[in-house]
């Protein structure tokens, strides 16, 4: 078990070690309590209260050539969307985007439904935008996806005629996107059991 100081900087809240505790409940037997029964404590709690925002955590610059230079567009969305009392937001959306390096794949495997060349995907709450041109760098690592957006998909709609993409993938606005702090963490012992 982690330390208290521990568990606060990993994010779990006061509410979720309280229904951790209240859901293992107290014996006089020694016993091991899988991490995940913590985890989903901390999913439930928090499921429940925080807000909604995007995040990209490895980008990738995706610049859409057909967007007017310097329109920036606003789209209203939920705050939470289980709980609407909470209000909304308003989210910046301009001609170049950032996207996680995971919603793109130059060789995706079956099942693949996020940005491959040549396909289209929805970035959330905005358009659907079709990739055009994959820019690499001189390792081959990919810089930039260039991508025509379809102006008549705004904030979910689907055009009659048009086959209705399954990928919906977040972005952030490169004009307006802030620098923040992640912490990702995972399991220390590979074992459920560890010294047993």
């Amino acid at each position: 078990m982690p330390t208290i100081s521990g568990v606060r900087r990993r994010g779990y809240t006061p509410a979720a070690m309280q229904l951790f505790c209240h859901r293992i409940g107290i014996s006089k037997a020694d016993n091991n309590i899988d991490m995940s029964v913590l985890e989903d404590c901390a999913r439930e709690v928090l499921e429940e209260e925080s807000v909604r925002a995007l995040a990209v955590l490895d980008p990738i610059l995706l610049t859409i050539s057909n967007w007017p230079e310097g329109k920036v567009e606003e789209f209203e969305t939920e705050v939470h969307p289980k709980r609407p009392e909470l209000g909304t937001r308003t989210i910046p959306f301009s001609g170049q985007v950032y996207i996680d390096r995971e919603d793109f794949s130059e060789s995706p495997p079956k099942g693949f439904f996020r940005l491959t060349p040549g396909g289209s995907v929805r970035l959330r709450f905005a358009y659907v935008v079709t990739c055009d041109q994959v820019l690499k760098d001189a390792d081959g690592k990919v810089t930039e996806i260039k991508c025509s957006y379809i102006e008549a998909t705004r904030a979910g709609t689907t055009p009659d005629g048009m086959q209705k993409v399954k990928g919906i993938v977040q972005w952030v606005s490169k004009q307006h996107a802030l620098a923040c702090e992640v912490r990702l963490y995972d399991r220390l012992f590979s074992t459920p059991l560890p010294g047993k």
